[in-house]
Order: structure tokens, then sequence, then C-alpha cells
């Protein structure tokens, strides 16, 4: 009887390390949809969302899943790489976010979700916006202040409400050129 069990327990293990060095080769050939793509021309791609942008090699790139059960938000955060070690206590540096809300359940417009969500910061704006395009699709592009002085376009692609934030000090700030730069480079797919 112990020697059955010992036996059952010995396959355990075996399909268990089987099933473990499976998955891991399988997740290595096919990285997941969610895994950037950055090349060392500091391009990013990212396939699940279907866009990619340029970015200027001054800037580190952190992103990953911030939203809950019920919707998901995906965020992706360029820092200046001069910006650390970060302060202990203080505050972070202005940034590039950009934010990608999941919109197939509501179905907001972006007027609504300006007007009628937090996640826009529109409420810290004077109220105003303008309309524009990225990469030919409608949007729109609004300031607002926060801790920091900031611009956002905001748009809908596929399934989803994209922000794309940059945040300064002075309007003369280099991240201000750098977050246009960004912008224009953005391509949907």
């Amino acid at each position: 009887m112990k020697k059955n069990i010992l036996i059952i327990i010995a396959v355990l293990i075996l399909i268990g390390a089987g099933f473990y060095f499976w998955t891991k080769k399988e997740t290595a050939e096919n990285p997941s949809p969610l895994s950037p793509i950055v090349t060392d021309d500091n391009n990013y791609k990212n396939n699940t969302y279907n866009f990619s942008f340029s970015y200027p090699e001054t800037y580190i790139i952190d992103e990953g899943e911030v939203g809950n059960g019920e919707r998901s938000h995906y965020t992706i955060t360029l820092s200046p790489k001069d910006a650390f070690p970060l302060p202990a206590g203080g505050e972070g540096p202005p940034t590039i976010t950009i934010d990608i809300y999941q919109n197939d359940l509501d179905n907001l417009t972006l007027d609504s979700w300006l007007r009628n969500t937090n996640f826009s910061n529109f409420k810290l704006s004077d109220g105003k916006y303008t309309d524009t395009t990225v990469s030919g699709t409608p949007a729109i592009r609004y300031h607002w202040s926060g801790l920091y002085e900031a611009e956002t376009f905001a748009f809908i692609h596929k399934k989803s409400i994209i922000a794309v934030s940059g945040m300064y000090l002075s309007p003369e700030d280099e991240i201000v050129k750098d977050f246009n730069s960004l912008v224009s480079s953005i391509k949907l797919k």
C-alpha cells in the first residue's frame, strides 16, 4: 500500500514538472500579448492594444495592469532616466503616461468619458477641449492642473479609450517636446 502511494506521488510530481517545463517553453516561444516589444531604437509596440510609438532614449518604461476584476486599466509610464533614484518621501518626476481603459462594456463616447469619469482629470481643467486626431483617429486634447500641469490626448481605439498625458512644471520643459513627439509618432493598427 505504501509503495502504491509513493508511486502515485512520484507520478504526480513528474506530471507537474512536465507541465511546468512545457508551459515555460511555450511562454518563451510565444510571449504574452501584454509583453511590450521595445527595440534598440526606442520603439514600443503593444500587440494586445494594437498600437506603437517612438520615444527618446532618455526615458524608461514601466507598465502593467492596474484595473480590477470589473474593468481593465492598463498603464504605460515613461519616466526620465535622470529622475532616478527617486528622493525618499518625495514626489515622483513629471512623466508621460498612456492609460488604456476598457470600454467594451459601457461603450462610452469620448465626451461621456471626459465629463462623467474621474479618470479623465477633466474636472481639473478649465472645461474646454479641442478636437484633433491621433494617427488619423478622431481625438480630443485638453489641459488640466493637478500636482503638475498636464496635456492629454484621448481617443477611442477598438474596445478601449486611450488617454496619453504629458505632465510638466513649465511649458518650456523638455518633456513637453518629448510628449508632443511621442503623440505624433503613435501608430494604430
